[in-house]
C-alpha cells in the first residue's frame, strides 16, 4: 500500500510542482493520528515495509512535534510508556519545537508573552488537543502559579477562544483535585502569600481560588471552606482586615473587599471577638476622627453588646 501511495505522490509532485505534499499529510487526509499511528506499528512488523513505515513513523513524529503535542498524548497514540526509546526521540522533538520558531514563524511559549499564549490557545482550539495533558506539560514547563495567571489575564482578551481558555481553566482545577490538594494547598500553589500577590485585585485570589473552592466543597459536602475562612486561615485576622481596608480604597476592589468585611466581621461576632480587639485590628489607634472605619467599628461594637449583654472574658 505505501509503495503504491509513493508512487502516486511522487508523479503528482511533478505534475503539480506549486502544490506539493508529501506523504504524511496525504495519509491524515484519510487516516485519523490514532489509527495510522497502529497502520505504522503494524507495518513496521512487517519484513517488506519495514523501512518505509519507520521512516513514515518518523515523519509522523516530527508532524506531532511542530503541532506541539504533549508527550502524555503521544504515549497514548505509540502504545508505549515514556521511557521507551521512540518516546526519548518524541520528548526531544517536543522540546525543541517548543523552543524554536514553529507554525507561521511564531515562537510559542518560551517566553510567555499575551500574544504568543493566545496564539497557543488558538492552536489548542484547533486540534482539539487533550486538556488534561496539555496542563499537564504546562504545569511542568511554567509551574501553577504562572500558568494560572496566564489563563485569568487571557479571559479579557481571549474573544472567540473563550472555550478554550474555560476547558484549561477547568483542567487545572479537575488537575488540583486529582491530586488531592486542599484549600490550602492551592492557595500556596498559587502564591498567594507572597506580598505582591496579597492584593484583592489579584485574578487569583479573586477569581482562580474562588472556582476551586467551589470545585472543592461540591466534592467535600462534610469538609466545606470559604474564601474567609481560607484567607483567615493564612493571612491572619489582622492583616487580611488591612488588606480589605486598602481594597476598599480602590474603585475596583471597593465592591468585593467591603463584602469580604462584612462577613469577616460576622465570623469575628459570632467568636466573640472583644470590640478594643477589632478596634485595633480596624487600624483605628492612630487614625483620624473621620476615619470611615470608626463607623464600621461603632456597628461592631453595638452589634456584640446586643449579642454578648453580659459582655464576655477577655
Amino acid at each position: 500500500m505505501f509503495k503504491t501511495w509513493a508512487r502516486y505522490l511522487n508523479a503528482f509532485n511533478k505534475k503539480y510542482p506549486d502544490d506539493k505534499t508529501d506523504m504524511i499529510k496525504s495519509l491524515l487526509l484519510y487516516y485519523t493520528d490514532d489509527t495510522l499511528s497502529q497502520v505504522l506499528i503494524t507495518a513496521k512488523q512487517v519484513p517488506s515495509t519495514e523501512k518505509m513505515a519507520t521512516n513514515l513513523q518518523l515523519s509522523l513524529l516530527n508532524k506531532w512535534a511542530r503541532d506541539k503535542n504533549p508527550p502524555a498524548e503521544v504515549s497514548k497514540l505509540l502504545n508505549v510508556g515514556s521511557s521507551d526509546t521512540l518516546m526519548k526521540t518524541y520528548a526531544k522533538k517536543y522540546d525543541w519545537a517548543l523552543k524554536n520558531v514553529v507554525d507561521d514563524n511564531i515562537e510559542v511559549l518560551e517566553n510567555l508573552t499575551k500574544e504568543t499564549w493566545l496564539k497557543y490557545l488558538g492552536d489548542f482550539d484547533k486540534k482539539k488537543r487533550d486538556a488534561s495533558s496539555t496542563i499537564a506539560e504546562l504545569t511542568a514547563r511554567y509551574g501553577d502559579e504562572s500558568l494560572a495567571r496566564m489563563i485569568e489575564e487571557s479571559k479579557d482578551n481571549a474573544g472567540l477562544l473563550e472555550r478554550a481558555v474555560h476547558v484549561l481553566q477547568t483542567s487545572q482545577i479537575k488537575g488540583w483535585m486529582d491530586s488531592k490538594n486542599s484549600v490550602d494547598d492551592v492557595f500556596n500553589l498559587l502564591k498567594l502569600n507572597d506580598k505582591g500577590n496579597m492584593r484583592l485585585d489579584n485574578p487569583l485570589l479573586k477569581r482562580t481560588l474562588q472556582l476551586f473552592i467551589i470545585r472543592f466543597n461540591k466534592e467535600n459536602p462534610s469538609a466545606q471552606t470559604s474564601i474567609i475562612e481560607t484567607l483567615r486561615r493564612n493571612y491572619g485576622d489582622e492583616i487580611l482586615s488591612k488588606i480589605l481596608i486598602s481594597g476598599k480604597g480602590v474603585r475596583k476592589t471597593q465592591a468585593t473587599a467591603s463584602s469580604w468585611q462584612t462577613k469577616l466581621l460576622d465570623k469575628w461576632l459570632e467568636a466573640g471577638t472583644q470590640p478594643s480587639v477589632v478596634f485595633k485590628w480596624l487600624q483605628l489607634k492612630s487614625s483620624a476622627l473621620d476615619n470611615t472605619e470608626r463607623q464600621v467599628y461603632e456597628t461592631y461594637a453595638m452589634k456584640f453588646k446586643t449579642k454578648y449583654p453580659a459582655g464576655r472574658l477577655e
